[in-house]
Parts: structure tokens; sequence; C-alpha cells
């Protein structure tokens, strides 16, 4: 899967195209994107049983995030 030209931030705002490793700034890589793509699937997949679950968000310093949310390890 080549997701080189994919922009997060065309999807929202606040997404990212980079990550702290160690306090240094990194750009993602193709592996990267595709981790994030394919665990973001598996996600809604799961909650997709509950059409509820899909719709639901969580508040953060007055901002309302969706809870289809993956992390970088």
């Amino acid at each position: 899967m080549d997701l080189k030209n994919i922009n997060f931030r065309n999807y929202n705002r606040h997404n990212r195209n980079f990550f702290f490793e160690n306090g240094i700034k990194l750009r993602f890589r193709n592996t990267h994107k595709v981790d994030i793509v394919l665990s973001l699937l598996q996600n809604l997949r799961n909650r997709s049983y509950h059409w509820e679950n899909i719709l639901k968000t969580t508040e953060k310093n007055g901002k309302h995030y969706p809870r289809l949310t993956t992390k970088i390890e």
C-alpha cells in the first residue's frame, strides 16, 4: 500500500504529519502511515457493531475529538 502522498491534515486541522521519538521530531514514513490506516480501519470495524460507538467523542480542553484514534509506537 503506497500512502506516501497522503496528508493527514487534509482530514482534520488537528492531525499531524509527524511524531516525536526521544524528543526528536520525525515525519511519518510510508510504513507508519500504513500502520495508522490499518489500525483505524480495525478500530472502525470493531466499533461498527454498535452505530452509537462510532459517533462518540471525547472532550479535551473544550474541543471535541472523535474516539476513533490510534497511537504510533
